[in-house]
C-alpha cells in the first residue's frame, strides 16, 4: 500500500529568483514536493508570484521564479513514500507552443495522477489568462501540458505519481462555461477520497480573480468546480481513492487573513492540499489580479491543527482544503529497530 516513510515541511520568504533548501535525504523517485504560496509586500507582480517547486536531488528542494521584484512566502512539503509509489518529475518549457507533449515512463492510468507548479520568464501580456496552466495524462506514456499563450514562456514543473494497486484514480477532462459545474464520478467513500486538478482558459477575454474556479468533493458521486463569475475553461480533475487513506476537508468563504482548522491526523503521514490550482490560487470575489487576495499558504501546525494565511483580506475568497493522511511507517523507526536487533 502507499505508505509515507518521511515527511518534511517548512516555509521560506523568497527574495531571490532561485532558492535551494537542503532537506534530509529522501529517495527522489518516491518523493513529491508540494507547495503553496502567498504574496508578501504586494501581489500585483504576477511573475514574482509564480513559483515552481521540484526536487533536484535527494537532498535539495529548489524553489524557482523568474522575477524578484516582489517577495513571496512559500510553504513547502516533501513527502517520501515507500516503494509502492513511483514519482517522475519533469520541467516543460512553453516558449514555442501553448501545448506540449512530454514522454514519461509507462504508468498505469487507473492509479496515476499528475500535478504541477509553474513560473514564467516574461511578464504576462494577458494577465491571469496567461498564468493558469493545465497538465494531464493523455496516455500511459504521455503528459500534455497547456498554457494560453506561448510567448509568455511558461515553465511547468510536473509530478507524475503512480500509486500501488490499492489506489483507484478517476480522471476527468473537459470544458465548462458556467460559474458552477458538477462532474459526475463513480461512487466513492468520501472519507477515503481526495482530489486534485487544474484549469487553463478557453475564453478569449482576460481572466479576473472572481472567474478562477476552485474544486471540491461535493458528495460521493460529485466533484463541484465553481467560481463567483462564469468563464470558459478547460478542466482536468483527478479523484483518488484508497481504503488506507483518511481525508479531512473543508470549504468556506473566508474574510480574514489567517485561519485555523481542527483536524485529527498523524502529521508526519499527512499532506495538505489547498486551492486546486497551480500557485494555490482560489476563486475570490473581486476583479483584482493581486495575489494578496486569492493565493494562500497552508501548513500543519500539529496533529490537531492546520493553518492557512494570505496577505490581504480586502476581498472574500472561497477556500477548499484537504488534509490527506496516508499509512505511516517511518524510516527512523526501522533504523532504530535494525540497530537494536
Amino acid at each position: 500500500m502507499p505508505t509515507v516513510i518521511s515527511r518534511q515541511e517548512g516555509s521560506a520568504t523568497l527574495t531571490a529568483n532561485t532558492t535551494d533548501i537542503t532537506i534530509s535525504t529522501v529517495t527522489k523517485n518516491q518523493s513529491i514536493a508540494k507547495i503553496s504560496l502567498k504574496s508578501s509586500g504586494g501581489g500585483t507582480n504576477l511573475t514574482s508570484h509564480l513559483v515552481t517547486g521540484i526536487l533536484t536531488s535527494g537532498t535539495n528542494l529548489r524553489l524557482q521564479r523568474s522575477s524578484s521584484t516582489s517577495n513571496c512566502v512559500v510553504c513547502w512539503q516533501v513527502i517520501e513514500f515507500n516503494s509502492d509509489v513511483t514519482v517522475q518529475t519533469l520541467e516543460v518549457s512553453h516558449s514555442a507552443s501553448f501545448s506540449v507533449n512530454t514522454a514519461v515512463s509507462t504508468v498505469n492510468l487507473s492509479r496515476t495522477i499528475s500535478f504541477n507548479s509553474c513560473r514564467t520568464s516574461t511578464s504576462p501580456t494577458n494577465g491571469m489568462r496567461d498564468i493558469l496552466t493545465r497538465e494531464r495524462l493523455t496516455s500511459s506514456t504521455n503528459v500534455r501540458s497547456n498554457c494560453y499563450q506561448s510567448d509568455t514562456n511558461m515553465i511547468i514543473a510536473c509530478h507524475v505519481v503512480e500509486f500501488g494497486a490499492e489506489v483507484t484514480v478517476q480522471q476527468f477532462d473537459g470544458t465548462f462555461s458556467t460559474a458552477s459545474t458538477d462532474i459526475t464520478i463513480s461512487s466513492v467513500t468520501t472519507a477515503n477520497t481526495w482530489i486534485t486538478g487544474n484549469v487553463f482558459p478557453l475564453g478569449t477575454t482576460n481572466v479576473d480573480a472572481d472567474q478562477v474556479p476552485g474544486r471540491r468533493l461535493f458528495d460521493s458521486t460529485t466533484v463541484r468546480v465553481s467560481s463567483y463569475t462564469a468563464y470558459d475553461w478547460y478542466d482536468n480533475t483527478y479523484v483518488v481513492s484508497s481504503n488506507d487513506t483518511t481525508v479531512t476537508r473543508g470549504y468556506a468563504a473566508e474574510t480574514t487573513i489567517t485561519g485555523t482548522e481542527t483536524i485529527s491526523v498523524e502529521k508526519d503521514a499527512s499532506m495538505v492540499n489547498i486551492g486546486g490550482n497551480a500557485g494555490s490560487i482560489v476563486t475570490c470575489n473581486t476583479t483584482s489580479e493581486s495575489f494578496a487576495d486569492f493565493s494562500f499558504c497552508a501548513e500543519m501546525n500539529s496533529n490537531t491543527l492546520m493553518s492557512w494565511s494570505r496577505e490581504s483580506s480586502a476581498n472574500t475568497a472561497s477556500l477548499p482544503w484537504e488534509v490527506i493522511e496516508f499509512a505511516y511507517d517511518p524510516k527512523a523507526t526501522k533504523r532504530r529497530l535494525f540497530l537494536i536487533t
